[in-house]
């Protein structure tokens, strides 16, 4: 765990944790994921970099920051801690995003539990900060039914087939197409 100073009006001490979900990408947008590429660990998929690179790099410069901060943070560990960068902008090759992003998540989780917001309301507040509407927008959820590509596994020309449930209103509410 890696732990964030709190705002000086709270009083409780806490951890924010958060992980990362191995997806191996190849396009030239996607950031990259470090791993350790030892064949006998986990068929070279072992995260034992990153992992060092979150209890090292990350945390000596994170240690103490305001949790609430959470753009300070972010360009701290992508433009300056990180650094590297394609034609396509910032690919996060040296830290990893496995070990940036679960950073990131946990200091989101922390600085909502410092506003005393849930996460989803945190999230808002950082994206649309001067948004007055009590009104949230509820987001639709994507389903992945096939994998295809390159670490799929078979010959499918497409990454993922994924299905949408758009059109309602509320996750309750039958489509207006079945009314």
């Amino acid at each position: 765990f890696l732990m964030i100073r709190r705002p000086p009006r709270s009083t409780q001490s806490r951890s924010s944790a958060a992980s990362d979900v191995y997806k191996r990408q190849t396009g030239v947008y996607e950031a990259y994921e470090l791993r350790d590429d030892v064949p006998c660990r986990y068929q070279g998929k072992g995260v034992l970099q990153a992992v060092k690179n979150v209890n090292t790099i990350i945390k000596e410069a994170l240690l103490m920051k305001d949790c609430t901060n959470q753009i300070e943070i972010d360009n701290e560990m992508v433009k300056n801690l990180d650094g590297s960068q394609n034609e396509h902008g910032y690919n996060k090759k040296k830290l990893g995003a496995n070990a940036i992003l679960p950073v990131s998540l946990a200091v989101a989780r922390a600085g909502a539990f410092a506003k005393k917001l849930t996460l989803y309301q945190y999230i808002r507040s950082l994206s649309q900060p001067d948004l007055k509407s009590e009104k949230y927008i509820l987001p639709v959820p994507a389903f992945n039914v096939i994998n295809g590509g390159k670490h799929a596994g078979n010959k499918l020309a497409f990454q993922e087939f994924m299905i949408l449930p758009t059109g309602c209103l509320l996750y309750t509410s039958p489509s207006p197409r079945d009314s």
